[in-house]
Formats: C-alpha cells, sequence, structure tokens
C-alpha cells in the first residue's frame, strides 16, 4: 500500500473543551503528524485571544491523545519558536533565555521529532539557539521520515524554485507523502499552490506576513491543500496518515 494524507485537523488549542478528532471513516490510521507554527516563546495561553487559546501544556495533551491508540506520533516544528523579537531589550534577556530554555525541555519531553529554524529563533545567537541541543532539520534540503516503512518528505524553503525541484526530488525518492513548508505568508503559499510546478500533498505557509496576518488558521482545499497555523501557540495542524493499497 501507499501512504496518504487522510485527514487535516486544525485543532484550537482553547481553555472550554478538549479538542478531541473525529476520527475518519475507511482504513484506520496508521500514523499522526503534529506540526506547531510560530511560537514565538509562548509557553501560556495568549490573552490577545477568544477562550485565552495555546498553551505549550495543551499541545502535549494533544499529543498524548493521539499516542493512546498506539501509532506512531510525530511533532514537528516550523520555525520562530524560541522568541518573539529579532533583538531583545538587556534588561529582557535573562527572562527571555528562560523561556526559550523551558521550551526547549518542553518539545524534548513531547519527543519533538525535528524542527525548522527562523530568524526569530536566532535573537540570543546560533550558538545559544543550538546549546538548546534540539533536533533541527536544515532548510533547502529534503529529509524522508521513515514512517512504519513508509517515506515521508518533509522540506522547507522561502523560493518557489527550491520547494518544486525539492518535491521532484521527494518524488523520485519514492516518497509516499510530500509535504512542503513555505517560508512565507499564506496568500503568496496559494498562488504557489495553484501552479504544476509542485509536486507535494500539502503546502504549510510558516511565516506570516505581519503580527496580524497569523490571528487565524487558514485551509484551502485546491489541487495542493494550504495551511496556515494560527501563531503563539494558539493552535496545531495535526495530519493523519493511512496506508491505501494504490493510491498515493
Amino acid at each position: 500500500g501507499r501512504a496518504g494524507v487522510a485527514a487535516l485537523l486544525l485543532a484550537s488549542l482553547s481553555c472550554n473543551r478538549d479538542v478531541r478528532p473525529t476520527p475518519a471513516a475507511g482504513p484506520a490510521v496508521e500514523a499522526t503528524l503534529f506540526f506547531t507554527s510560530e511560537l514565538k516563546g509562548y509557553l501560556g495561553p495568549c490573552g490577545c485571544s477568544e477562550n485565552m487559546r495555546g498553551g505549550i501544556d495543551r499541545a502535549a495533551f494533544q499529543l498524548d491523545l493521539a499516542r493512546q491508540g498506539g501509532r506512531p506520533v510525530l511533532l514537528l516544528d516550523t520555525g520562530d519558536a524560541l522568541f518573539a523579537e529579532r533583538s531583545l531589550a538587556d534588561e529582557a534577556v535573562a527572562q527571555q533565555e528562560r523561556k526559550a530554555q523551558a521550551l526547549a525541555q518542553a518539545f524534548r519531553l513531547m519527543g519533538l521529532s525535528g524542527r525548522f529554524t527562523g530568524a526569530l529563533d536566532d535573537a540570543r545567537g546560533p550558538a545559544f539557539r543550538v546549546g538548546l541541543g534540539l533536533p533541527e532539520l536544515a532548510s533547502d534540503t529534503l529529509h524522508l521520515l521513515d514512517v512504519k516503512g513508509h517515506k515521508v518528505a518533509l522540506f522547507s524553503a522561502r523560493q518557489a524554485e527550491a520547494l518544486a525541484a525539492l518535491s521532484l526530488k521527494a518524488r523520485a525518492a519514492k516518497a509516499s507523502v510530500v509535504i512542503g513548508l513555505f517560508e512565507g505568508p499564506f496568500d503568496e503559499a496559494l498562488r504557489l499552490s495553484s501552479g504544476d510546478a509542485l509536486a507535494i500533498d500539502l503546502l504549510l505557509a510558516t511565516r506570516g506576513r505581519d503580527e496580524l496576518s497569523t490571528e487565524e488558521n487558514r485551509l484551502v482545499m485546491g489541487r495542493v491543500p494550504v495551511v496556515q497555523v494560527q501563531s503563539k501557540g494558539r493552535s496545531l495542524l495535526r495530519v493523519d496518515l493511512t496506508l491505501r493499497d494504490a493510491t498515493p
């Protein structure tokens, strides 16, 4: 069989209810991928959102629920997780470093499979970021994840040409599922998805145009599904993978 993207769920991490996805009909779920995007150093709920959404503890709870089924669960971060600004005021450095260290520890406890980095992650310099010891994935590079014997291709890039080239490389490697991360805003990702150059199954827009552009989850189910995840830890993207006999 071939692995396919069976279901997408943008789960808002709210305090008023647990998000428990309804199982899809058909083949049993074989694996689940979770993506975080632009956490910006938020460990607790974001006070700027309705119902005080967010909190790394709620994200961990969702992973724990998924793992109770016994299937593989992978957590991937798309970057800009450690800090909210590119530079920090001197008086804020100590507190912001402690928050980044706490977030890194939470990632380790949650079983982080890998993370791409963004400009905000280097607010205290590359040495501090690398010193946190998190598993980092290079941009503009094809990464093949083994999921129950199937290859799941994952890559992140800012340029459309790089995304297209990596998608073809993934297909040549006989990846069952190809997931591309576009290091740009949702509207640009949507334009990219309308062409024929991207041989991918799912495209995530991982960098907001500005602070307000990532206030909402967005999902457009076109030829290539395009997703934006609400920033500051207020939502997760969940991708359920199934095994199918013939269809990629």
